[in-house]
């Protein structure tokens, strides 16, 4: 009896958990996010590392995945930001700037809407806007690390920096 009830709770759990997961993106829903010197294009499912040596390779993200971006997208104000963010605070006279900064480059195209944003991640200190996009941003880059063609890139001598 009791393992008949941990079973039922088990699929009642299951059925909660996936109830909970974003639904999933409109189709129309493609990016193209550049770090460094790689750049994923989610429409043609490739991942290009555009210095030499110059190397293209097959990347697509899973359901799972587009399904927490576009939720991101759409939590963050994505289409708000302005198409070069600079991250300091508006009227912030003083604040540093690192020079080893990452590039970001994010285009997307989701439920009819089309914007990019271009950011240096520099500015210290940094403000909410910069850390909600800095977090999609990882979110991205960490996709594109976990894939295999990221790793055929890497294999290759070739480095997203």
């Amino acid at each position: 009896m009791s393992i008949i009830l941990l079973g039922i709770s088990a699929l009642v759990s299951a059925a909660l958990a996936l109830g909970r997961q974003s639904p999933a993106p409109p189709p129309d829903f493609v990016f193209q996010f550049s770090v460094g010197s790689c750049t994923l294009d989610t429409s043609a499912g490739t991942l290009v590392h555009d210095q030499e040596p110059r190397l293209v390779t097959a990347l697509v993200l899973s359901q799972g995945q587009m399904r927490e971006i576009a939720a991101m997208v759409g939590a963050i104000a994505f289409f708000d930001y302005p198409a070069t963010f600079v991250g300091a605070k508006p009227g912030q006279s003083a604040y540093s700037i690192d020079v080893a900064a990452t590039r970001y480059r994010l285009h997307v195209r989701l439920a009819g809407k089309d914007h990019a944003v271009s950011w240096i991640d520099s500015t210290r200190p940094s403000t909410e806007e910069a850390d909600r996009l800095r977090s999609l941003c990882e979110t991205i880059a960490a996709f594109i690390t976990a894939g295999r063609g990221f790793e055929q890139l890497r294999l290759a001598g070739a480095d997203c920096r």
